[in-house]
């Protein structure tokens, strides 16, 4: 083949567009419909398990497949032509990307592979060398030569692994292939994009965050494909990143993102169905005093430690070291907060220590503990701050491990009102309103020990509550309003068409260091788009007031 060829007395070749160890990708013109096309000659000369997953697969985010030719006992394949680089090709010509430019193609890469799981498929070869990228921003999953299928048999070089670096543990050790296999390699795959980046985007919390879900070590803890678009597409939509936090507050499928309200730190609940009453390693969760784990000695060699008491979630705690004394401003914070696990443990009778990834600016580490819960440790430090914030995560995880296994769990009285910690946080909502709210009915999702709750149609459209405190709310928070007599906050714009949080104060109080505090409900509702956003806002409104009216006297 070679150029000016003419196959099938349709297709006329133009120019050699890409080659690989798959075969030689064309660029062609369809003399037919007069439109460019790309002609793929594979390397093992039959195209077939290829066109079939790829004719089974429509997606705006990956590349179509529009015929199959034999010409001299040779299968080609016609394919959809974009005219891009490969994202491997752009990371070389350009550098690294920054997170925000590097969410904008996983969003739709993410959409892509949503598609092909829902469709009982496998890419298995996810790599920046698979990925397009056109010069408008538009994103392409290509190259299903090794995909699965499971209509499509398996032969042949469709048994390779995928390519080495990027295929998930499970897999290098012999596993099958999976959607979550497929994840890894997607969160690698971004980890790559934004390696080496410079600059304030490049030390963005959240996306670490995002990229240590992805490349989780349990392939059940990864986060699906729909679920991480969804995350992505806050970027996407231009949300403001002191507003992203609440934007994330209720991520889709299985992923309950639980807000911290202290310097915005995000820690995700996982969040299947209710938790155990008593689970034998932490006894009643509502006595848990998760502010004694965070003792001040594992930390003082950092820098001077603050304690911020009762700010948060009930089942979060955190603290900010002074971690640069040649600034004022200098500190790290770490949050430890108690979460809802259900997924199995490797060893069910001992508690397990993960790092979850980091960077030099934020890290996270896991406790997998005997019963279906866990500890997350969070930290991250402010631009410009010189401390090591993975070696503060390890002091505090190694605390917390060692208070645990003696027993000495810190406690507190359980909540009582008028205190909003002693309230179901789905008690506050009704089937009928949550139905008239989200088009359908939904069920409840309690969280630990009943502080939050979430309700949800589909992967976007979600309903969440969260019972939680923190330092008197103002202005800045948001729009004003009252609400079944209640002080209540939004910070929904015109644009807010994927989501809408709103903040109903339950009462002022001043804790025991003396310090003034508000006891708040948070509500938030995910829409999915469809919705205009003035529509959105009215129901998130509507659905705080009842909540609200269901609040005990203050």
């Amino acid at each position: 083949m070679q150029s000016g060829d003419v196959i099938a007395r349709r297709y006329r070749l133009e120019e050699v567009a890409g080659a690989g160890g798959m075969g030689v990708v064309w660029r062609a013109t369809d003399l037919e419909l007069r439109r460019e096309v790309a002609i793929k000659q594979s390397a093992e000369g039959d195209t077939r398990r290829e066109a079939r997953i790829g004719a089974g697969l429509q997606h705006p985010n990956v590349i179509a497949v529009f015929d199959v030719l034999v010409t001299d006992g040779e299968r080609l394949l016609v394919m959809e032509y974009l005219p891009s680089r490969t994202l491997a090709r752009v990371l070389r010509d350009d550098g690294p990307l920054t997170p925000d430019a590097a969410a904008r193609i996983g969003a739709q890469i993410a959409g892509a592979l949503a598609a092909m799981h829902a469709k009982g498929m496998v890419h298995r070869d996810i790599t920046p060398g698979n990925v397009l990228v056109a010069a408008d921003g538009t994103a392409k999953l290509s190259d299903l030569g090794i995909a699965l299928w499971a209509g499509i048999t398996d032969t042949g070089s469709s048994l390779s692994p995928g390519t080495p670096g990027f295929a998930a543990p499970e897999v290098v050790a012999g596993g099958a292939p999976t959607a979550a296999s497929d994840m890894y390699a997607f969160g690698v795959t971004l980890a790559t994009a934004v390696e080496g980046a410079e600059g304030e985007e490049q030390r963005s919390s959240w996306f670490g965050l995002v990229l240590s879900a992805l490349t989780h070590p349990h392939p059940k803890r990864r986060p699906s494909a729909s679920q991480v678009g969804e995350m992505l597409r806050d970027v996407v939509a231009d949300v403001p990143k002191r507003r992203r936090p609440r934007r994330l507050l209720l991520a889709a499928g299985a992923l309950l993102l639980v807000l911290l309200t202290v310097a915005g730190v995000l820690v995700w609940q996982r969040v299947t169905a209710a938790p155990p009453a008593n689970p034998a390693a932490l006894g009643d969760l509502r006595t848990i005093d998760v502010c004694g784990f965070l003792d001040k000695a594992p930390l003082a060699r950092f820098g001077a430690v603050e304690v911020a008491h009762d700010v948060g979630p009930f089942n979060v705690c955190s603290l900010t070291v002074a971690a640069d004394p040649r600034r004022a401003d200098g500190r790290a914070r770490v949050t430890v907060s108690i979460q809802h696990d259900p997924y199995e443990r490797p060893d069910a009778g001992k508690i397990e220590q993960l790092a979850l990834g980091g960077s030099r600016d934020h890290c996270a580490k896991q406790l997998l503990l005997p019963g279906p819960y866990e500890v997350m440790i969070w930290s991250e430090k402010d631009e410009g701050v010189q401390a090591d914030v993975c070696a503060m995560a390890d002091a505090l995880a190694d605390h917390v491990r060692s208070v645990l296994e003696q027993g000495n769990t810190p406690r507190r009285a359980v909540p009582e009102l008028p205190s909003i910690g002693a309230v179901d946080a789905c008690s506050l909502l009704r089937p009928e309103e949550l139905g008239e709210a989200l088009g359908a009915p939904a069920d409840s999702i309690p969280g630990v020990a009943g502080w939050s709750c979430q309700w949800r149609r589909s992967p976007d459209l979600q309903v969440g509550i969260t019972l939680e405190r923190g330092a008197p709310i103002g202005a800045a928070d948001g729009q004003q309003m009252e609400l079944a007599g209640r002080i209540a906050m939004t910070s929904c714009g015109p644009a807010a068409v994927r989501g809408c949080p709103v903040q109903v104060v339950h009462r002022f109080y001043t804790n025991a260091g003396g310090e003034p505090r508000t006891e708040l409900v948070t509500l938030f509702l995910g829409g999915d788009g469809s919705l205009p956003a003035e529509v959105l806002r009215e129901r998130a409104v509507r659905l705080a007031a009842l909540a609200a009216a269901r609040l005990p006297p203050a």
